[in-house]
């Protein structure tokens, strides 16, 4: 892919749902959209809308805090459509005065949101390889997570017809170490690592969803295979096998795999092939060829949860 411009889309943006469902919006949204996108990663704009003056721009890996909000959410969102993104049944829903402002809302039962650890790791983890909580709302005893819109998955983007390049893997799997290599200075790993749980954002940004799940791990048992490296190894073979198989790979692309499940963290995160700044440019027409190329069963949704 050296074509850097962008192509005109000719569908709807889609959202990557497990088990083969995915949701749509229609095209005034995906007009709407366009015409207001920043160059600014739209968990931004999202946030302004549900943080009048407070939205802060990532840096340095970390991100703004989430409001927590006493009032009907449905007086500001408008569900659209049903998914399950990592094991979780969520609604796709847009901004009612903002159509292109998307997010996705998971409703938790007071009860079980407060006798978990959810509530102190919604607080303390924060960083830019992982989904961001925009909001959250407390309304009729229920509680409400607003979550950055997220476009597609790693494994939709392996269910394609897409060839992947080098400069395209190393992207995807940097982001990823980034956040494992956090949560390990926290004392703590993702539950699971899959082409399912690693997501791209329609600006072209990385983010993993889970860290809600992650435990807490004694720095004795931090290994390649507990702290998701192996599982990692196995993400960057998956895109590998995206190119004809007598395709060559440069060599650090061909030893990555190796070195992902016999290096330290550090070591890694060191190494010439991570020390590359990642062209988010590219990973967003990555996004807009697979939005072209996939096939998505849509599964509409009008109602409140």
């Amino acid at each position: 892919m050296v074509n850097t411009s962008h192509p005109k889309r000719q569908r709807p943006p889609t959202v990557w749902v497990d088990e083969g469902e995915l949701c749509r919006v229609g095209p005034e949204t995906c007009s709407n959209a366009s015409n207001t996108a920043s160059t600014t990663d739209r968990a931004v704009g999202a946030t302004s809308s549900i943080r009048p003056n407070t939205a802060k721009i990532e840096t340095e890996g970390q991100r703004f805090m989430a409001e927590i909000m006493y009032e009907d959410l449905w007086n500001t969102f408008e569900p659209i459509a049903e998914l399950i993104l990592d094991r979780s049944l969520l609604l796709l829903a847009r901004h009612k005065r903002d159509k292109g402002n998307l997010v996705h809302i998971q409703k938790l039962e007071p009860k079980a949101f407060s006798n978990t650890e959810l509530p102190r790791m919604l607080g303390e983890i924060s960083h830019s390889s992982f989904r961001s909580l925009l909001g959250r709302y407390h309304h009729e005893d229920c509680v409400f997570l607003v979550w950055e819109h997220v476009e597609v998955s790693v494994g939709q983007i392996v269910a394609s017809r897409l060839m992947i390049t080098a400069s395209e893997i190393i992207a995807i799997a940097k982001p990823v170490l980034e956040g494992i290599q956090y949560l390990a200075d926290r004392g703590r790993a993702l539950a699971t690592l899959t082409l399912d749980t690693v997501f791209l954002t329609q600006s072209g940004k990385v983010r993993m969803v889970g860290v809600e799940d992650s435990c807490e791990i004694d720095p004795r048992g931090m290994n390649a295979a507990t702290l998701k490296l192996y599982a990692l190894a196995d993400i960057v073979i998956r895109l590998m096998g995206k190119s004809p198989l007598k395709h060559e790979w440069p060599v650090e692309i061909d030893d990555l795999p190796g070195q992902l499940r016999s290096r330290s963290l550090r070591e890694l995160l060191q190494t010439n092939v991570f020390r590359q700044v990642p062209c988010a440019e590219e990973l967003k027409l990555l996004v807009s060829f697979t939005n072209k190329t996939a096939l998505h069963p849509v599964k509409s949704h009008s109602h409140r949860m």
